[in-house]
């Protein structure tokens, strides 16, 4: 409907909206954190901070929803409150980063480093580039694996669930991280049209430019296929070839021009290709693609991006029925597909559907999660193919973002790691005098997600509470930890309007909470009584 009425960038607008939304979360997360390492804080003006954030996203949906002006109108006003957005959301996460960094031990040293934050509650791994001219960081047993091209080296870092790594440069007498060298008679994880890792060969078609095949090593079968697409509002009918056969197509067809190696170290691979969409009919260019694939060593995962350079077309008409879209086919027609409904894995019937976190696609053997980095319209086009929605018409975007993950057990995971990348801040004078990497919150059951987090202060009749809203994604029941840095004196289970609040134990390995499927519960931790707090007064 809003691309119909040109009032609202119509894929880009919802995800922008979604990101923001999982950028606060994961700062309130943040927040929390600091709290529960007994950072200062003046948590009554941080909340504060918090309410205006939401309001303006709020205001910011309002703007973009509205159908009274056209998007070329309210265009400039959408994009200085995006920038008055993202400069508030930037202060916020210093101020939480610094405060929490603050309580860890550490000593002045003449040293740099990097203080990297994760900021949801379960442990991931992720990619960080040292700077070129620092000396070689010192050796972590968070650095999964490193590696070095020319003067530039990368990391694969493993962080701790809602937790931190401070990585710093390497002194005299103390080892750097070792490298990882090319191996011996191995293969080069990225050549001419093929990526490879440990877990599997990812083959580049040489006609489209997308993915051709995902094979897992010592395993038969084609895991999944991707391409850039373009779907016609009307069935195009092809010149007749002289066998009298009426030929129609919906789509267009994509043609290789180039492609190249962009990178191929030990530890991260990636190749991009340029593609034209072009007319069946004609052979006229529709379009020029460009996509960036990309993969590490030790992940079943491969990151996409898709650049539209060019259009010589003109997306114009039933966004639903014609647009630029990342097609994706898989082997199994039996296989079930789900999509996430307010974070929850759940079915569909219609053709057409709406997930702005993931599409999940499994067999009893196989699992497949394509994250949507927030846009939320894909259309079924077979029982074995689905097209996720990029351009269709009154859309300004033309750069796109896509991670697919291979059996993954919970998806909703993969779309949170995706939407939430990790904090990365540099450090100067200061280096961590023992505990360089540590958890701080996080939860035990994989299948339970933290929805909401929000802290209020102590009164002088309670102490400081910390909220946390928790669901579980998958249908199944869970037995939950909340695992705290700092044990909390009490924990209580309470319903919405708080009038029912039932007592949550508390024991050593944290706070248990009882789930059953899909639901939601609000879990109060209290972080003093009221005698501490009164001795504080």
């Amino acid at each position: 409907q809003s691309s119909v009425l040109k009032t609202e960038a119509p894929v880009s607008g919802p995800a922008r909206l979604r990101l923001y939304q999982q950028r606060v979360e994961s700062l309130r997360t943040l927040f929390a954190m600091t709290r529960l390492v007994k950072a200062e804080a003046d948590v009554d003006a941080m909340n504060a901070q918090f309410t205006q954030i939401e309001s303006q996203l709020a205001e910011l949906e309002l703007q973009q929803v509205d159908t009274s002006k056209m998007l070329s109108a309210k265009d400039a006003a959408l994009n200085a409150a995006s920038a008055a957005i993202n400069a508030q959301l930037s202060s916020v996460s210093e101020l939480l980063i610094s405060a929490l960094r603050s309580r860890i031990p550490q000593q002045p040293a003449e040293i740099r480093g990097l203080f990297i934050a994760n900021t949801i509650p379960f442990g991931r791994v992720v990619d960080v580039v040292w700077p070129e001219s620092w000396k070689r960081p010192a050796a972590s047993n968070t650095i999964e694996l490193a590696e070095r091209t020319g003067n530039r080296e990368r990391l694969l870092v493993k962080l701790p669930p809602g937790g931190f790594t401070w990585l710093v440069e390497s002194r005299s007498g103390q080892p750097p991280q070792s490298i990882l060298e090319p191996i011996y008679r191995e293969p080069p994880l990225a050549e001419s049209l093929t990526l490879r890792n440990r877990h599997f060969e990812v083959t580049l078609s040489d006609r489209s430019g997308g993915i051709a095949a995902v094979t897992y090593h010592q395993q038969r079968g084609n895991r999944l296929s991707q391409h850039a697409c373009f779907r016609y509002e009307r069935e195009q009918t092809l010149p007749d070839d002289g066998s009298g056969e009426v030929r129609k197509f919906s789509y267009a067809t994509a043609h290789l021009t180039q492609h190249r190696v962009l990178h191929a170290g030990t530890v991260f691979a990636s190749i991009e290709t340029t593609a034209e969409l072009r007319s069946p009919v004609d052979g006229s260019t529709l379009a020029i693609v460009r996509q960036i694939t990309s993969i590490d060593r030790a992940q079943p995962r491969i990151h996409v991006t898709l650049i539209f350079d060019r259009l010589d077309t003109r997306v114009k008409g039933n966004p639903w029925l014609t647009y630029f879209g990342c097609r994706f086919a898989w082997d199994n027609e039996a296989a079930s597909v789900t999509r996430s409904v307010m974070g929850h894995a759940a079915g569909f019937r219609a053709e057409r559907f709406e997930s702005p976190d993931y599409v999940e696609i499994s067999d009893p053997d196989q699992r497949v999660v394509i994250a949507t980095h927030g846009r939320p319209y894909h259309r079924r086009s077979g029982p074995r193919m689905l097209d996720s929605l990029l351009i269709v018409e009154g859309e300004p975007s033309r750069e796109f973002q896509l991670t697919i993950d291979f059996d993954q057990p919970f998806p909703l995971r993969t779309a949170v790691d995706a939407m939430t990348p990790a904090i990365v801040t540099q450090t100067t004078g200061a280096a961590p005098l023992s505990m360089a990497s540590s958890w701080v919150l996080g939860l035990s059951a994989r299948n339970v997600e933290l929805v909401h987090s929000k802290v209020r202060a102590a009164t002088d009749d309670s102490g400081e509470e910390l909220s946390l809203l928790l669901t579980e994604t998958e249908g199944a029941s869970a037995k939950c930890l909340v695992r705290t840095a700092r044990r909390p004196t009490a924990a209580f289970v309470v319903n919405a309007d708080r009038s029912n609040k039932v007592t949550a134990e508390v024991t050593d390995q944290g706070v248990v909470v009882h789930l059953t499927a899909y639901q939601i519960k609000e879990v109060l931790l209290v972080l003093q009584d009221i005698r501490e707090h009164d001795h504080h007064d």
